[in-house]
């Protein structure tokens, strides 16, 4: 039902999880691999890592436009 999308860089990763049926948005995560390379602590939420996380997505959304998702 969910597919995960995701993009690394060499100090992120960012991963959208969305509805497959129709690309709705159900949750997001962000790991900091300069201090974190576990990846136990989302930053997604964290108002300080929102320019990041806005980044991140503008990248994701030109690679994996949410229209490019199977029709219902």
């Amino acid at each position: 039902e969910a597919m995960g999308y995701s993009l690394r860089e060499e100090r992120y990763r960012y991963t959208e999880w969305r509805r497959w049926q129709n690309g709705e948005l159900l949750g997001v995560e962000l790991y900091d691999h300069a201090t974190d390379d576990a990846e136990t602590v989302n930053l997604a939420p964290a108002s300080s890592a929102a320019d990041v996380r806005r980044r991140l997505a503008a990248q994701l959304a030109a690679q994996f436009p949410v229209r490019a998702l199977p029709a219902q």
